[in-house]
C-alpha cells in the first residue's frame, strides 16, 4: 500500500494499461496454441478419411482376387496404379510400403517403387518408413512425422516438416498412406497470428489514448487545484478557484 501511496495517478493508469495490453498479448499466444492443436486435429482427421479412400479401392481389387476375377498380381498391380494416380490439394499424393518397408508405389517418385528403405532417414535421423509400419502393428492407423522434399521439388531440395496418416491392410501385408505438408497449415498459422496482433495493436493503442486522455482529465484539474490551494495558503484570497460551479 505504502508503494501504491507512492505512485501518482497517471502511473497508477498507466501500470493498468501495461497490464491490461500483456493480458491481451497472453491471450493471443494460448489463442495461438489452441488453434495449432486444432488445427493439426483437424487435418490428421481429414488425412484418416483420405486413406479411407485409398483402403476402399484396395478393398476392391482385393475382392476381385477372392472372387478369382483377377490374379493376386495383377489386383495388387492395378491398385498401386490407380492409388499412385490419386491427388488431393494440388500435388498431394498416396504411397503404399509392404509391412518389410518396401515401397509397393509412390505416387509422386516412383523411382522409389521395389526399393526396401529400412534403413532411410530423414535429415532429422528419424527412419520413418519403420515408423510408418511400427505405427500400424496393432492393426489400427497410424500417424506419423517426419521431413520430406514436397513434390515437383528439385534434386537435393531441402525436405520439410510432413504429418502422414497410415493405414493397414492385412490380406496383402500392406501399408496405405499419404499426407500433408506443414508448411501450408504454418502458413494459415502465421496468417491469423497476423490478423490477432494487427487487431490487438489497433486496442492497445486505443487503450494507451484513453488512459492517457482520462489521466488529463484527472491530473489537469487537480494541478490547478493544487496551485489554487498553495496560493491560498499564501494570502492569496482574490484568485479564482478553477473549475468551480460558479466560474
Amino acid at each position: 500500500m505504502r508503494v501504491m501511496g507512492r505512485i501518482g495517478v497517471a502511473g497508477r493508469l498507466g501500470a493498468l494499461v501495461v497490464l491490461f495490453v500483456l493480458g491481451l498479448f497472453a491471450m493471443k499466444q494460448m489463442a495461438m496454441l489452441t488453434f495449432e492443436g486444432a488445427a493439426i486435429e483437424t487435418k490428421e482427421s481429414e488425412l484418416t478419411h483420405l486413406t479411407d479412400v485409398a483402403m476402399s479401392i484396395v478393398r476392391g481389387y482385393h475382392a476381385l482376387e477372392q472372387a478369382g476375377e483377377m490374379t493376386r498380381e495383377d489386383a495388387q498391380a492395378e491398385a498401386g496404379r490407380v492409388i499412385s494416380a490419386l491427388r488431393f490439394e494440388g500435388d498431394n499424393y498416396y504411397f503404399i510400403t509392404d509391412m518389410d518397408h518396401n515401397m509397393v508405389a509412390h505416387g509422386a517418385n516412383p523411382t522409389l517403387n521395389g526399393r526396401n528403405l529400412t534403413d532411410f532417414s530423414d535429415p532429422n535421423g528419424t527412419l520413418l518408413f519403420q515408423d510408418i509400419v511400427n505405427s500400424v502393428r496393432d492393426g489400427t492407423p497410424g500417424t506419423v512425422w517426419y521431413m520430406w522434399a514436397p513434390p515437383g521439388a528439385q534434386e537435393g531440395a531441402e525436405p520439410i516438416d510432413k504429418i502422414s496418416v497410415v493405414q493397414p491392410f492385412e490380406p496383402w501385408n500392406w501399408v496405405v498412406g499419404t499426407g500433408a505438408y506443414l508448411l501450408n497449415i504454418e502458413a494459415v498459422q502465421a496468417e491469423v497470428n497476423a490478423d490477432l496482433l494487427s487487431t490487438m495493436s489497433v486496442v492497445s493503442v486505443a487503450s494507451v489514448l484513453l488512459a492517457a486522455l482520462i489521466t488529463y482529465s484527472v491530473t489537469y484539474p487537480l494541478s490547478k487545484l493544487t496551485k489554487r490551494m498553495s496560493a491560498l495558503s499564501e494570502g492569496d484570497t482574490d484568485g479564482d478557484v478553477p473549475f468551480s460551479n460558479d466560474k
